[in-house]
């Protein structure tokens, strides 16, 4: 590749300058979170100030945000079975739960909580939030990496979807699931998606949608 046109020099450096865009805005956000600990109103704030100035999404942030309030739970190497994942994830969701709700303001920012929430459990904290960013904002057009997190990890993701399908229907916040689903038929990870429990939770979750869709129908038409 010794000779390059000015159009492969261009893509290159563009290429390079949203990496490090994506990088800044990561570390921007980690930073933020770093400091003030679990003071909610504070972190919402300061993350919509960063958010502005860095002429983000809702969906950004919270795919940069989720990662790191979790980081306790797949870097502690005690938590070695299914079991103690969703024991110590479930008190972070519900403190956190707060924060999260106020940048859950759209129909992006709810896809992107659920592909957040689906990275997480494919590759941790370490790589969710860059892979979120590249596949979802930056639309990159590449294959997803193989997923990186033993299989007891992964075994969580239907016990927390159901807590935070739970968690946001007490905060009147409907999960366009549906849309959502359809959307998995692009090549990507079924690691978590093909798990029997996952499987069942979704299509309870759908048909539950279908029964109020129909109750909401026999209202407006009576």
């Amino acid at each position: 590749e010794r000779w390059k046109t000015f159009e492969d020099i261009q893509s290159d450096s563009e290429d390079e300058d949203e990496e490090n865009d994506d990088v800044k805005f990561l570390n921007g956000i980690e930073e933020i979170m770093s400091n003030l600990t679990t003071d909610a109103d504070n972190l919402t704030l300061e993350i919509n100030c960063f958010k502005y100035a860095e002429n983000r999404s809702f969906a950004d942030c919270l795919l940069a945000m989720f990662p790191i309030l979790f980081r306790a739970v797949d870097t502690d190497d005690s938590i070695d079975n299914t079991n103690k994942v969703t024991t110590a994830f479930k008190p972070i969701l519900n403190t956190w739960a707060p924060t999260l709700t106020k940048f859950i303001g759209n129909e992006d920012a709810k896809l992107a909580l659920l592909n957040i929430l689906e990275l997480y459990f494919l590759y941790g904290s370490k790589h969710a939030g860059r892979i979120g960013l590249d596949m979802y904002t930056n639309s990159v057009n590449c294959e997803f990496p193989e997923p990186t997190m033993p299989q007891f990890f992964k075994a969580a993701y239907p016990l927390i979807l159901v807590e935070v399908l739970v968690l946001l229907d007490n905060e009147s916040i409907d999960l366009p699931l549906a849309a959502w689903v359809e959307n998995h038929n692009q090549p990507r990870p079924r690691d978590v998606l093909d798990l029997p429990l996952t499987q069942a939770v979704l299509a309870s979750q759908l048909e539950s949608d279908d029964e109020d869709e129909e109750e909401s129908s026999e209202e407006e038409s009576d």
